[in-house]
């Protein structure tokens, strides 16, 4: 039998072999194992970062869809809830009330705050307006001395911050100002008895007095005497320092506030017992208030009959100067308007021309004024002197003059003026010569330069003035004027004029005696003022071609 060949000892050997090869395998396995333990770990790539970004926010954002999107609805709805309501009506805020009346009143010296109640309204165009109702300020005795049915605030941060609730804006709408005066007493606070404001608008009609009405009771709101009571007395520069100390030092609540207005507000000022009332049609004071310094400016738009006037004014007030310094414009004024104030204001009803002004006023802190710097500017217009038929057209005129306090004498620096029948350049100078207790008498001496008066229509020749002076004494506080010489003389011929004028609340009163001296026909056409005898002249003037005029006084009285 013949055995297979199996290569006896080979066999082994393959099995040898094959055993080794999964040994070697393992070897050479386990060393690039152990160098993928040794490397660091491979970089992520730069696509998949930024897709699991992209990831997350995606993610975030959907989050804050399904939190956002119902809280916008739920607001949306509210939002439109609440204008649906407010259409129909404001809705009260009351529980506002006493915060901000307690943050006031906390900190205000002289005075205090009173609040009846608060709103959130429409206003006229939509917009949504957050206001107070029946606003009082009460002094130390608890009279009302402002009142306003409405008023408008925005809250200081500054002051919210500090955990106090006071107004960094506040603009009174409709207030009531009552003031009086007295020889003794000056100008005081008077008091006001505010009209309740209704909740909802529309029931009051609204109906405003025209400036100078003399009616007692303003919007409802009626103005009291104080029966015999001092009252507060207003001194504004002394209120403006102490106002200005106090803020810079954040010693009261005023110390947040930035700017005050009102509008349409009514003042209700009695004269020694003449009532007259006026309509501020807006009005705006900001304030800045440094460490050591305040700048207060403000602005105001005032009614008038014969339209309305802007006034103006800037306060710088330090404690190094000692003193406050205001600078003040008035545009659009004609004094007539003045004149239904106050007696000492009546000769002013015979100025009927527009007026602007430019001041600088240098105050004491005790409301003494130290010094001023004023400039009028006089556009056209008529100036009616008493008891004459034909106004005087007034042309235009710049005056010019500057105030010593301590002296109490006021400098009338060259101020040209020119009318329809001449032009004449003004110097002079007014001191006040009252004695102890005596109301303030101004002594007034003017000179005229470079005067020329003529007549075009009459076809005469110029006059030079050779001379023109005036001198007398003027009682602002009782509406006196003595013009005891006035005296005018040029082209050969002089005129004289004595008078004295007393205004009141009947009327005004006069007493005059004119002297003209002999002159040649044509000076006496050149010189014949145009408001005098306005027939006679116009006469003489047409058809009187030669005369020997020898001159002749004329007296007037009444009253």
């Amino acid at each position: 039998m013949t055995r297979p060949v199996t290569g006896g000892r080979a066999a082994i050997r393959r099995g040898a072999d094959q055993s080794a090869q999964p040994n070697a395998s393992q070897r050479l396995s386990v060393i690039p194992q152990r160098e993928d333990a040794a490397s660091p770990p491979p970089m992520p790539r730069k696509d998949t970062a930024m897709a699991m970004g992209a990831r997350h926010f995606f993610r975030g954002c959907r989050v804050l869809f399904y939190l956002v999107m119902p809280l916008t609805l739920f607001a949306a709805i509210a939002i439109g809830v609440m204008y649906v309501r407010l259409r129909h009506g404001p809705i009260a805020f009351d529980f506002v009330v006493a915060p901000i009346e307690q943050g006031i009143n906390a900190e205000l010296v002289t005075s205090s705050l009173k609040i009846d109640g608060a709103e959130l309204r429409l206003g006229p165009s939509g917009e949504l307006e957050f206001r107070l109702r029946d606003v009082s300020v009460l002094e130390k005795g608890g009279d009302v001395v402002l009142s306003s049915p409405l008023a408008a605030v925005n809250i200081s941060m500054a002051a919210l911050m500090r955990g106090r609730i006071v107004p960094a804006r506040i603009e009174l709408i409709d207030p009531i100002i009552a003031l009086a005066y007295s020889e003794q007493s000056g100008f005081v606070f008077e008091r006001a008895i505010p009209k309740p404001m209704p909740l909802h608008p529309g029931t009051d009609d609204g109906v405003r007095p025209p400036a100078g009405d003399v009616s007692a009771s303003v919007s409802g709101t009626t103005i009291v005497p104080l029966s015999g009571a001092k009252g507060t007395k207003v001194n504004l520069a002394k209120m403006l320092t102490e106002s200005s100390r106090r803020a810079r030092q954040r010693l009261d609540a005023t110390s947040y506030l930035t700017e005050f207005g009102i509008s349409n507000a009514t003042v209700v000022v009695d004269y020694e017992g003449q009532r007259s009332s006026w309509r501020i049609d807006e009005a705006s004071v900001d304030f800045d208030h440094a460490a050591r310094r305040s700048v207060i400016s403000g602005r105001a738009t005032i009614a008038s009959a014969r339209g309305p006037w802007s006034l103006s004014f800037l306060t710088d007030e330090s404690e190094q100067m000692g003193r406050l310094e205001v600078k003040a414009t008035v545009r659009g004024l004609v004094p007539s308007t003045l004149a239904a104030a106050a007696p000492p204001l009546a000769l002013l009803g015979n100025f009927e021309f527009p007026v602007s002004g430019d001041a600088t006023v240098d105050l004491a802190t005790a409301g003494n004024i130290e010094g001023a710097d004023l400039s009028v500017e006089v556009g056209k217009g008529r100036a009616r002197l008493p008891y004459m038929v034909q106004p005087m057209d007034v042309t235009a005129g710049i005056f010019k003059l500057a105030y010593d306090g301590n002296a109490k004498r006021w400098d009338l620096k060259p101020s040209p003026v020119k009318w329809a029948d001449g032009t004449i350049m003004f110097t002079g100078s007014m001191s006040n010569v009252a004695q102890g207790s005596d109301p303030p008498a101004w002594r007034f001496n003017l000179d005229g330069k470079n005067g020329v008066f003529e007549a075009p229509e009459f076809n005469v020749p110029p006059v030079t003035i050779d001379k023109w002076t005036a001198t007398g004494t003027i009682v602002p506080r009782r509406g006196y004027v003595d013009l005891s010489e006035f005296r005018l003389a040029g082209g050969g011929g002089e005129a004289t004029v004595k008078a004295k004028v007393q205004a009141g609340p009947q009327g005004q009163s006069m007493s005059a005696e004119f002297h003209v001296s002999p002159m040649p026909l044509n000076t006496l056409k050149a010189l014949w003022p145009r408001a005098v005898a306005t027939g006679p002249r116009a006469w003489v003037g047409a058809n009187v071609k030669s005369v020997d005029f020898k001159g002749g006084t004329l007296k007037i009285s009444n009253g």
